[in-house]
């Protein structure tokens, strides 16, 4: 967390940006980017972060977030299609669809990197 530098004026989902790999890398926190309460803003914030990085058209965003399960792979054509009340309303359109057989969500990367929010702020910044 120390070597995340905080911008001014963003949206609170925004941590910040870091070095990665040479090059300025943006952090969003997805609890607070989808609604969800942010560890980092609770009284025992942690004191690191688990960044997935994610690369979308050459833009590259670092999604930070607690702890991660596991990382599966899956054939996209299998997911069915998220039924409107098994997420909350602001992960919904992150949503590619759900595995069969169970309610676990698979995200949409390219939603994610290409969200209204990062339109109100010019390409150079998010």
């Amino acid at each position: 967390m120390t070597q995340i530098l905080s911008v001014p004026e963003m949206p609170s989902c925004v941590l910040g940006i870091c070095n990665w790999r040479g090059e300025m890398l943006w952090l969003v926190d997805f609890n607070d980017f989808t609604g969800y309460r942010s560890p980092f803003q609770q009284e025992q914030a942690p004191t690191s972060l688990l960044v997935m990085v994610v690369q979308v058209d050459r833009q590259s965003v670092g999604i930070g977030v607690a702890h991660v399960n596991d990382v599966e792979l899956h054939d996209l054509k299998s997911l069915q299609a998220a039924v409107p009340g098994l997420f909350p309303t602001g992960l919904l359109p992150l949503v590619a669809g759900v595995l069969p057989g169970c309610s676990d969500a698979v995200l949409d990367m390219k939603a994610i990197a290409q969200c209204p929010l990062w339109k109100n702020h010019p390409k150079e910044v998010i």
